[in-house]
């Protein structure tokens, strides 16, 4: 049996990858999950999720 439960969730956007790795940084402990654009203006994704890594920030992601 597959049950469904109800959450509520609030979501943070961020026009730019700077923004969003202040917004991170400053947040880490409530955050659950970092959806991700891979080509961003800035840094790109995946210098994003290197500089995750770096931070020692893990938060799972999703690419796209």
């Amino acid at each position: 049996m597959l049950m469904l439960v109800l959450t509520l969730c609030a979501a943070i956007t961020c026009s730019e990858s700077i923004s969003a790795a202040d917004v991170i940084q400053r947040g880490k402990k409530d955050i659950d999950l970092i959806l991700i654009e891979l080509h961003m203006p800035t840094i790109d994704g995946y210098e994003f999720l290197q500089f995750l890594h770096k931070e020692q920030i893990n938060i799972p992601f999703i690419g796209m």
